[in-house]
């Protein structure tokens, strides 16, 4: 059996709808979704910034002495109204024969010296006038590791501040820059006492007591690089006579200066220098800031804004651009110090950093987006561990100066920041 609407009540259905199909047109499209209520709405990225003070947890402090005098890569000639510096060396490896064409030669006697200093030809003081050098033996015998101003080594202190000055061994003149037609890098002074008893002494004796820089005119200021002993001498093997030249670089290098770098303040994470310093530091954001859920949240960005202090008194302001790295640290310094581990941060990158910007206040800004994403996922009722982290010179020991951030414990607006740009975590409830 067919069975038929009737028509009359379908005009009533009809005409019963029409004022709920006009009424939901009044309020939006059916085939349009309201996107006011979709799921993430209301939930825009926001900026907070936490200073230290501010943590659920910071600690930070400063190490110095991963790089020493007797170990950087340029030893300073200083003579300037605020720093003196002097360089030290000791040959210790004079052969007392070779090998040439297959024949062994004894070097039997030494008939000239010249000591060779070679310098780097930027950021030079040099007088217009000109700089001399004089190199003294010393009359007492240096360590490298711990020579400075005042002792020769640990615990055994010069007879005069600045080394104990033996015989004069050679004048070196070093003319202003800009005066030769050929870049010139390298400064030389023949022997002034008698080159066979004097090597033939340093080969018995390893090099004996070293030898001593002085910078003699006011204004003066030198990075030297390299230091070398051109010989002169005798090669005998059997009836074969001939005369050699030999190079020798010197086998122990260091420099002592005066003033000594300041002591370091607790209100300072310092970077760079000789001895190089590392500022190494722990935190643990807060769960909630600013009414802002943290941990949960989305994490578009991190950064660690670490502020510049004033610079260092003279001569120990950075002078020159540096290459620094973030790294991460592989245990508590707290407890183990200068020899805790390093360990890699994969997002982290050298940069440079530059005095002059330091010097107008220019803040670092460090990118640590990975490492608060991964602490942000964390389950919320779970305890992060702390977020540690160093920030050092790649390699240490590039310049003489340092620069000096704020800690947690400096001024408020000093103290390092971390900046977030978070995207709050968005509840999902049913209709």
């Amino acid at each position: 059996m067919r069975t038929r609407s009737r028509p009359g009540r379908a005009r009533a259905l009809a005409v019963a709808l029409l004022p709920l199909l006009a009424a939901a047109c009044t309020e939006r499209s059916i085939t349009s979704p309201d996107e006011s209520g979709a799921p993430g709405q209301g939930s825009p990225t926001v900026e907070i910034t936490l200073r230290a003070d501010s943590m659920a947890m910071w600690h930070d402090t400063t190490f110095s002495g991963f790089d020493v005098p007797g170990t950087v890569p340029f030893l300073v000639g200083a003579k300037t109204d605020s720093l003196e510096s002097r360089p030290l060396m000791r040959f210790g490896s004079i052969p007392d024969s070779l090998l040439l064409d297959s024949m062994n030669f004894v070097a039997d006697s030494f008939q000239d010296a010249q000591l060779r200093l070679v310098y780097d030809t930027t950021g030079l003081q040099v007088p217009a006038g000109g700089a001399t050098f004089r190199a003294y033996a010393l009359s007492a015998p240096f360590d490298s590791l711990q020579a400075t101003w005042q002792q020769a080594s640990d615990g055994r202190a010069w007879g005069t501040p600045g080394g104990d000055l033996g015989p004069l061994l050679a004048v070196l003149q070093m003319k202003p820059p800009g005066t030769d037609t050929i870049v010139n890098d390298t400064i030389a002074g023949k022997s002034k006492l008698p080159a066979d008893s004097l090597l033939q002494a340093w080969r018995k004796t390893g090099g004996g007591d070293g030898i001593v820089v002085v910078p003699s005119t006011p204004g003066t200021r030198v990075r030297f690089i390299r230091f070398v002993l051109a010989t002169h001498f005798r090669a005998v093997s059997k009836d074969t006579t001939m005369t050699e030249y030999q190079y020798l670089q010197a086998t122990t290098t260091s420099f002592i200066y005066d003033p000594p770098q300041p002591a370091l303040q607790a209100s300072e994470m310092r970077l760079g220098g000789v001895p190089s310093s590392r500022g190494y530091f722990e935190f643990v954001p807060p769960d909630s800031a600013g009414g802002y859920g943290l941990r949960g949240a989305q994490i578009s960005r991190a950064e660690l804004v670490l502020h510049p202090l004033p610079a260092p008194a003279a001569p120990f302001a950075l002078d020159r651009a540096v290459t620094a790295g973030l790294t991460g640290l592989g245990a508590d310094f707290l407890k183990d110090g200068p020899k805790t581990p390093i360990v890699s941060l994969s997002t982290a990158s050298a940069f440079v950093i530059y005095p002059d910007s330091l010097a107008r206040g220019t803040s670092l800004v460090l990118d640590v987006t990975r490492v608060l994403r991964a602490w942000a996922s964390t389950p919320a009722d779970s305890t992060p561990a702390p977020l540690r982290m160093g920030l050092r010179l790649l390699p240490d020991g590039q310049a003489l100066g340092y620069w000096s951030f704020g800690s947690g414990e400096a001024a408020l607006k000093s103290q390092p920041e971390l900046r977030l740009f978070i995207t709050p975590p968005v509840p999902f409830t049913a209709p």
